[in-house]
């Protein structure tokens, strides 16, 4: 038990800083990408769930189309209108597809918004979990490159261990 207790030491401390650095840092931007995405989702979708206001809202027009180039997904936007602080105001909100699809031009629909920031709005709580996915994505694919480049990296450095032993 003391030898392999002995042999994983010696490896540890045989690491190289490429290797340490290969595996840690996806591992640690990951960590960091998630907290600070959970961060950015509760300050908008929190304040809304916990302060929002909800009005009816009136469609004014759809539009789809593509965000950047032929290989990314479509986007679906509606422009509404809606009353808010004693005024009328428009803008653009986002849905997602199924949404976009069931409703029309001139439609009224539940709207919920910020009355002191108005430009945090949703019309359709589907988006949400569309971000969600995404964010996961992100931080599994990350963590996966720590571990691949662990598991990956584990024979090289052993064999780098081995030699300097005189193995």
């Amino acid at each position: 038990m003391l030898e392999l207790a002995g042999r994983i030491s010696g490896f540890l401390r045989s690491l190289s800083w490429p290797y340490i650095a290969a595996v840690v840092l996806p591992i640690i931007a990951g960590i960091l990408y998630g907290v600070w995405d959970w961060r950015s989702y509760q300050a908008y979708y929190g304040r809304l769930d916990a302060f929002g206001v909800e009005t009816q809202a009136r469609i004014i027009s759809k539009h789809t189309g593509q965000a950047g180039n032929v290989r990314s997904r479509p986007y679906y936007r509606m422009q509404v209108e809606f009353s808010a602080n004693n005024k009328l105001r428009r803008g653009f909100v986002d849905v997602t597809r199924r949404f976009f699809k069931r409703q029309d031009a001139q439609d009224r629909v539940p709207i919920r918004y910020l009355p002191e920031d108005l430009q945090i709005r949703e019309l359709d709580p589907g988006v949400r979990g569309r971000s969600v996915k995404n964010s996961i994505a992100i931080v599994v694919i990350l963590l996966f490159i720590g571990l691949a480049n662990g598991v990956m990296g584990v024979g090289k450095e052993e064999g780098k261990y081995t030699q300097a032993k005189g193995g």
